[in-house]
């Protein structure tokens, strides 16, 4: 179960990520970090303002299959 604060930055966040592209600019909130979850409410990052990237809600087959 993923617990992580997405919004539509996370998309941006995402295919930066995926394909190892720069931010889209040194202001805009893709440059927040990825959410590290907090051991009291993993809903509440322990390291705000924090936005995840939607990577941890895919699993890519690297093999090719």
């Amino acid at each position: 179960m993923v617990h992580t604060y997405y919004d539509h930055v996370s998309f941006d966040k995402f295919v930066e990520y995926n394909w190892g592209l720069p931010e889209i600019s040194s202001t805009s909130r893709d440059n927040l970090p990825n959410p590290i979850p907090s051991a009291g409410n993993p809903y509440v990052p322990a390291n705000s303002p924090a936005i995840g990237n939607l990577a941890d809600m895919f699993k890519f087959d690297k093999g090719g299959h």
